[in-house]
């Protein structure tokens, strides 16, 4: 016999008690999220009870939350001070033998196994909600909250400041160990609580590789300008393609060269994105051919050519097996070249505002 309750009083404080075999284990989430705290903590409730997450159903509803329990269907609402959900049968050895879920109950989770989850299913919403749980009951409860209200269908308008204040507020917290290696960040919209994308400089990322990857499934990072040749070979023995992605931008530095190109791309095997915008001066064919060769799991690539463009196109062209998902280029590309690239991408952007280089070797100067 399993007996729980939930009891809130202004939708500002939750408390869960669980009974089973007359042991009784109780938790205090203390918000001003309201109905998004309670569905929270009412995942973490049919978790503890051991029930597998098709057996038990949290929906979000605009001043409620509906919460099935083995078929039986039963709202919580606001300004209702105490629910029950009593005689729940469970028989735990079966449940949890049977392998119901992929997902055990989130109280006997390790945090790394929550994380491969996302990482497999980065914007599935159980997924970052059992995460969401796994972080209350480890005294992260401003980024659990943060998620759970970003998971919210249509959230109120109190519940939209809330959860751009809690961002406001910790987003540099939630960084963790990985804040004293990257410039700037941008969360990701579709798996909330995580970095969509950062910046770094070269050394800091070798240094901090293992922290700036856990920032997020769909990470990229954009790599700074190297300091010296070293940095390049040290990035160059790092597993750069367990990343989601890479952005390497010129900004009118020409570091972007066929050597480093060389160097880095055995590296980029297993990216998902690559931003690489080369200018002529740096970059020519033999570096992006180096690159061709191990980028074969690239998705989405957003591209800026160097030295004979048309020769890239053709190398591109005759390398590429699989489509890309999305194909971003500069948009001087002519016509019939366009009717070619729409052959190797699902979606293809062209860029307004870039125009075609070409670089001079004998004079040094652009043309």
């Amino acid at each position: 016999m399993v007996h729980a309750i939930l009891g809130h009083e202004k939708m500002v404080g939750l408390e869960v008690s669980v009974h089973v075999s007359g042991k009784t284990t109780t938790q205090r989430f203390t918000s001003e999220s309201g109905p998004a705290l309670i569905g929270s903590a009412a995942h973490c409730i049919v978790r503890v009870l051991g029930l597998a997450p098709v057996s038990a159903r949290i929906v979000a509803l605009e001043d409620a939350f509906e919460i099935t329990v083995d078929g039986r269907t039963v709202r919580l609402l606001d300004g209702l001070t105490r629910f029950q959900i009593e005689h729940v049968m469970v028989d735990f050895t079966q449940r949890r033998s049977a392998g119901a879920s992929a997902l055990a109950p989130a109280m006997q989770q390790t945090e790394q196994h929550l994380r491969d989850e996302i990482w497999k299913q980065p914007t599935d919403p159980h997924v970052l909600s059992v995460y969401a749980d796994w972080l209350v009951t480890h005294g992260d409860a401003s980024r659990a909250e943060f998620i759970q209200l970003s998971l919210v269908p249509e959230p109120t308008r109190a519940q939209t400041k809330r959860r751009l204040a809690l961002r406001s507020k910790h987003r540099g917290a939630w960084l963790g160990a990985a804040r004293p290696f990257i410039y700037t960040w941008q969360e990701d919209e579709s798996s909330p609580g995580f970095v969509r994308r950062c910046q770094c400089q070269m050394a800091k990322l070798t240094r901090g590789f293992e922290q700036v990857r856990g920032l997020g499934p769909r990470l990229v990072v954009a790599v700074t300008a190297p300091k010296s040749k070293q940095e390049v070979v040290a990035l160059a023995k790092l597993r750069l393609g367990t990343l989601w992605g890479l952005a390497f931008y010129e900004a009118d530095a020409q570091w972007i060269t066929d050597e480093l190109l060389v160097t880095l791309a055995p590296a980029m095997r297993g990216l998902r994105e690559l931003v690489l915008h080369a200018e002529p001066a740096g970059a020519s064919a033999l570096g992006w051919a180096a690159i061709l060769e191990h980028i074969d799991s690239v998705e989405h690539l957003d591209l800026t050519l160097g030295e004979d463009p048309d020769r890239w196109f053709e190398l591109l062209l005759a390398k590429r097996r699989s489509p890309f998902e999305s194909l971003s280029l500069p948009s001087w590309i002519g016509t019939p070249m366009r009717r070619r690239l729409a052959t190797i991408a699902r979606e293809v952007t062209y860029r307004s505002g870039e125009a075609a280089l070409h670089f001079n070797r004998a004079t040094g100067y652009y043309e």
